[in-house]
């Protein structure tokens, strides 16, 4: 499945170049990703392992779906709702992979290593650009609208909701206290 889901992304960013090229856009060659660890260097294998797993698949594919969700509800234009809906049936493989796996070593009585590092782990999957800035809707984000894009506002709403609904109570039915990454979504959603 982890073996799939990677193709999945790499098929992923060539649709997204499809629609650049849909839209009138000029597409450079793809340079290749970037890998690089996501989990703190201090923990040990197995739970560098656990800890980018919750990363990637638990909140960021989580995420991912929740906003592709919303992002397939409103597109107006037939490729762009194509492509976000195809990409979204993958997003929710990849999340449930990684719950699965969650699951696995919590009943394997794997040590929580997420807890105290969850605000940082959620400050890394979400930019700065999600939380700062203007809130208005502006004349780009009207043209935007129904084709991939989403306000801020809207965003911000998104992610708040799933965070609440779905990825903290996942995390807590697992033994991870929430308790930090609650605190660090207060402080930047109030």
């Amino acid at each position: 499945m982890a073996g799939r889901a990677s193709s999945d992304e790499l098929r992923h960013a060539e649709k997204c170049l499809d629609l650049v090229r849909h839209f009138g856009g000029v597409v450079e060659a793809p340079k290749a990703p970037e890998v690089r660890p996501v989990a703190p260097s201090e923990l040990e294998t197995r739970e560098r392992l656990l800890y980018e797993v919750v990363a990637l698949s638990c909140v960021t594919e989580t995420l991912s779906a929740a906003l592709l969700g919303a992002l397939v509800e409103r597109a107006r234009d037939s490729l762009t709702k194509s492509v976000l809906h195809s990409i979204l049936r993958d997003e929710v493989v990849h999340s449930r992979l990684g719950w699965a796996f969650l699951a696995e070593e919590h009943a394997r009585g794997a040590r929580d290593c997420v807890s105290e590092r969850l605000a940082p782990m959620l400050s890394s999957t979400l930019s700065d650009e999600l939380f700062d800035g203007p809130t208005e809707v502006n004349d780009v984000d009207r043209a935007l609208a129904g084709f991939g894009s989403l306000e801020r506002m809207e965003r911000q709403r998104v992610v708040r909701e799933t965070l609440q609904a779905v990825v903290f109570p996942g995390l807590e039915r697992f033994g991870i206290d929430t308790s930090r990454g609650r605190a660090w979504l207060f402080e930047k959603v109030p």
